[in-house]
């Protein structure tokens, strides 16, 4: 095997092993590849070198000698080690390392490889050092195969076509007779050194340092205990857009010739990682740089193959590194095409026949290789780089035969290299799992760093200024807590994840919210919890419960009454009404009453003011009040402004834009989408999320035949002070939400602002159209007063109340013509934008809420996906199309009910009409609908739902 000998491997500095982990997962019902011998047996077959013992003849004193492959006089037997690791309760599952994205912590060598140092440590001279040496790891759920190489004959591109060699002979294919002739060529002979006579061309004195250490110490983390191993990842639309930074615009010329050069994404990416890098370094070394005088070496790894005209299928050791030296100012000032069209140049220049002849005389003309510098001389860890890529790898190809699928491949955790990088393509674990062909990984970047230098690259924008922008319009009350919940998306763990980053455009001068009071179920402030804690925290702020201000039991109960009929009779569970129905009819309701039942019912008599409701001057209600549990909390009441207020303090600076009112929006070429502003503004975004209302613009250009409807209904709508309502209506009733039943219309009342004011909203069905051009009118209390004339006692009482002065407002809604989706492309409608329903239910906002929930789970999986690879619009209308899937019907079904309820209150419902026992209970059924959501169950759909959209 004397043909074996490598001129470029002769460095003592590569007495070590290049080790690869392929990573292979399993399915449930699958065993592990067991019998994998029989392949390596052909693999040592086709090629004999990989079956030799590497050793090392001719040292001396004066002379490094010669590492050479011999047979080994008996083979060692079994070809691959297995390791069964399933029993030992230390070493992680399969599944648990994929999760995790396979750690380098995690992925020990001493644990997965086999027994031979990982470079740059060295074996001792008298170690047994084979040529190929293989480990078979069996895991819960999958199983890692290391291949370890000595690295003085094998660099990292031949252990990957040792890699695919094998993969290919598991799988029962034939080798290409051209690939074994290459693998075994004879090595002595491959670069046609100078003659003895000739001068070296090039200056090597970089290569001599007067210090060299004979050998790297056997424990570099020792030396450099507060460096570390950190795997970044970059997506593929990250990647794009450095290797677009670097080729856009004029072709960036060579320094020293003014000739364009080819920039290959391989120079963007180096140089984008030594730009940032080197950033950090001035920014936050403890022990102080120069931007002038400080200088940064980069060292690359540079394959000679096609200089040689040989192709992958070449085994042998066939690098050399290419080093630049740039002062750390110039690296960081120059842009970044210019910076990666340096580290072209000097590609370019040391890649030709010329020059890999010069270097390999200089190199076989060193007797004593031990002194010669591998990195092109002293390497100083505080501001030099060193990179080596293999982004060409493709996994997929290094199936094994049995079906399992290699998944990606590690470098197994070992000592500390300072300063070193390794660039290689991402492994599966960054793919949810779609189709073959389909995977959009990216790029995984392994560095070795300081914890300073590792913690300053995490905070470096531009590593995480990958970002999806979402753009809402609208800064009302939803539009806000989207935005809020969008916010609060936990940050990535992997040091380049994607951002959501946010931008509110609200048309007005100022944020705020149309309407007076607002409600909020259990069930909406859960969904506010699981966005964002502090929402939740603002309801409990502004809110305003049932009841006495400092009761120690508020009063959880919402109240319903039949406001139009007095009653007369001493039982108040049977009473006789005094007055007639709008047919003339007598409703007698004697005997409905029961203990079973008399939970659900209070009377005024006896609970008014604790008995002493006989003060002069006191309304009372007559007849039976009908109690429903609202859940914990109850029906939290507030004012829609004050609650704006409250949550706008959460929005960091810069998130809303006001005075932007949008015009329009097109798709352009890019994919991305342009917004245009009435001011002439324009913008560009990945998705937009419409909360504009129930006027969404947004929704008249994706739905122009879908508009909301009037409901031929209007309320009127009036503050009054609580000291007045006590003193009218007394503290129980005033202090209460009651809402009054009566023919073609209904009155409800409740408390607000901490139980200072009472709110008072009166609706009254309309038989014309609504001609305003607003939604609000002007309105006397005359009016009202009219409208409610022939009501009972109480409800006028409560009319009487009203200021002069008041605005009725026209109900809208979506029922008559609902839009058949929430989504189209990367454009979605949310809250009244999509459903606008009418307040019967009080729980407009709330449904709000839950759509706002349901973008911000769909997104942030979206968002995650994008880290692992997936393409940005994809994941963008997958997540808004699981939104619209999951939240259609049950909005939808609100929009109906509401509309159904409000005829309920108003006697219009034919089958129940004026009987209130009937009512109550067709309100108790639709309420308990709208409040016991389950919340955790809507979260689940939508990951499953965009999971189905994603790859169906």
């Amino acid at each position: 095997m004397a043909h074996t000998q490598d001129i470029l491997g002769q460095l003592p500095l590569l007495q070590s092993y290049t080790h690869a982990i392929l990573c292979f997962q399993l399915a449930s019902n699958a065993s592990p590849p067991m019998d994998l011998e029989p392949a390596v047996q052909r693999l040592l077959t086709l090629f004999p070198i990989l079956a030799g013992q590497v050793i090392k003849t001719g040292a001396s004193p004066t002379s490094s000698g010669a590492y050479q492959v011999v047979p080994y006089p008996v083979r060692p037997s079994p070809l691959i080690r297995y390791v069964d690791h399933t029993s030992d309760p230390q070493v992680p599952s399969y599944n648990s390392l994929r999760t995790a994205h396979f750690p380098f912590h995690q992925m020990p060598s001493t644990l997965f490889s086999p027994p031979h140092p990982v470079f740059p440590i060295p074996y001792p001279d008298t170690a047994p050092a084979p040529v190929l040496a293989l480990q078979a790891n069996l895991l819960h759920g999958g199983f890692l195969l290391t291949l370890a190489a000595q690295h003085n004959i094998i660099d990292a591109s031949g252990i990957f076509q040792i890699a695919s060699l094998l993969a290919r002979l598991t799988r029962g294919e034939l080798i290409p007779q051209a690939e074994i002739t290459e693998g075994n060529l004879d090595r002595r002979n491959l670069i046609p050194l100078l003659e003895d006579h000739q001068p070296l061309r090039h200056d090597y004195r970089e290569y001599l340092p007067s210090c060299m250490p004979t050998k790297i110490p056997p424990n570099l983390t020792a030396l450099f205990p507060t460096f570390q191993w950190a795997y970044f990842h970059l997506s593929r639309r990250a990647v794009e857009a450095i290797y677009a930074e670097t080729t856009t615009g004029p072709p960036p010329s060579s320094s020293s010739q003014h000739t364009p050069v080819k920039i290959t994404p391989n120079d963007a990416l180096t140089a984008f990682i030594w730009q940032r890098l080197t950033l950090t370094r001035l920014h936050h070394s403890p022990s102080p740089l120069s931007a002038t005088s400080s200088v940064s070496k980069i060292s690359r790894a540079m394959d000679l193959r096609r200089t040689l005209h040989l192709t992958p299928a070449y085994l042998g050791h066939m690098i050399r590194t290419v080093t630049l030296r740039l002062p750390l100012g110039e690296i960081t000032a120059l842009p970044l095409a210019t910076l990666a069209a340096r580290l072209r140049e000097q590609v370019a220049e040391l890649r030709t026949m010329e020059a890999v002849r010069d270097y390999a005389t200089f190199l076989a003309r060193q007797p004593d290789k031990s002194k010669i510098a591998y990195s092109g001389g002293e390497f100083h860890p505080a501001t030099d780089f060193s990179c080596s890529s293999i982004a060409h790898v493709d996994f997929e190809r290094l199936s094994l035969g049995d079906g399992a699928r290699c998944e990606g491949g590690r470098r197994p955790g070992g000592g500390v290299l300072p300063g070193v990088c390794y660039i290689g393509p991402a492994g599966d674990w960054y793919d949810s799992g779609g189709a073959e062909g389909s995977r959009q990984k990216g790029i995984e970047v392994l560095m070795c760093l300081d914890g300073w230098e590792m913690e300053g690259l995490r905070e470096d924008e531009r590593w995480r200024e990958w970002t999806i922008e979402i753009a809402i319009i609208g800064s009302g009350l939803i539009g806000t807590l989207l935005a809020l919940g969008l916010l609060n998306i936990p940050a990535s763990t992997k040091a380049t994840s994607t951002t959501l980053h946010i931008k509110i455009y609200e048309q007005s001068s100022t944020p705020h919210e149309l309407g007076a009071g607002i409600g909020f179920t259990t069930c909406a402030r859960k969904c506010m919890s699981l966005m964002d804690p502090r929402i939740a925290d603002c309801v409990a702020r502004v809110a305003t419960l049932n009841g006495e201000p400092e009761a120690s039991t508020p009063d959880y109960c919402m109240r319903f009454v039949d406001g139009f009929r007095t009653y007369t009779g001493g039982d108040c569970w049977g009473m006789t009404a005094k007055n007639e129905d709008e047919g003339g009819n007598g409703v007698d309701i004697r005997g409905v009453g029961s203990d079973r039942i008399k939970d659900q019912y209070e009377h005024s008599k006896e609970y008014e003011d604790g008995g002493s409701d006989e003060e002069e001057g006191r309304i009372h209600i007559s007849g039976k009040v009908y109690k429903l549990y609202a859940g914990p909390r109850g029906f939290e009441g507030c004012h829609r402004g004050q609650f704006l207020e409250e949550v706008m303090k959460l929005m960091p600076d810069g998130v809303v834009e006001c005075s932007k009112r949008v015009e329009g929006y097109e798709l352009l070429p890019s994919g991305r989408i342009q917004l245009s502003f009435c001011d002439g503004g324009r913008v560009e975004c990945d998705l937009v999320l419409a909360c504009d209302g129930i006027k969404s613009l947004l929704r008249n250009r994706l739905f122009p035949q879908h508009q909301p409807q009037y409901t031929h209904q209007f309320a009127f709508r009036g503050l009054v002070p609580m000291s007045t309502a006590i003193s009218k209506l007394g503290r129980y009733r005033a202090l209460r939400q009651h809402m009054h039943c009566g023919p073609r219309a209904h009155v409800l009342h409740f408390p607000v602002a901490k139980q200072q004011l009472m709110n008072v909203v009166a609706f009254v069905q309309d038989a014309s159209d609504w001609t305003h051009p607003g939604m609000t009118a002007p309105a006397k209390k005359s009016e009202v007063v009219d409208a409610f004339k022939e009501w009972g006692p109480f409800v006028r009482a409560v009319i009487d109340l009203l200021p002069e002065q008041l605005d009725k407002w026209a109900v809208f809604d979506t029922f008559d013509s609902p839009v058949p989706k929430y989504a189209e492309g990367r454009v979605a409608l949310v809250g009244d934008a999509a459903h606008a329903s009418s307040p019967h239910h009080g729980a407009g906002a709330g449904m709000g809420v839950e759509d706002a929930l349901a973008l911000v789970t769909a997104l942030q999986k979206a968002r995650d996906d994008v880290d692992r690879g997936v393409e940005v619009s994809g994941a963008l209308e997958a997540a808004v199309k699981a939104y619209s899937r999951v939240r259609y019907d049950r909005s939808q079904w609100l929009v109906r009910s509401s509309r159904e309820v409000g005829w309920t209150y108003e006697w219009m419902n034919e089958d129940i009409g004026a009987n209130m026992d009937r009512a109550f209970a067709d309100i108790k059924e639709r309420s308990h609908r709208v409040w016991y959501f389950d919340v955790e169950a809507m979260v689940a759909e939508v990951e499953r739902q965009y999971r189905w959209f994603l790859w169906n």
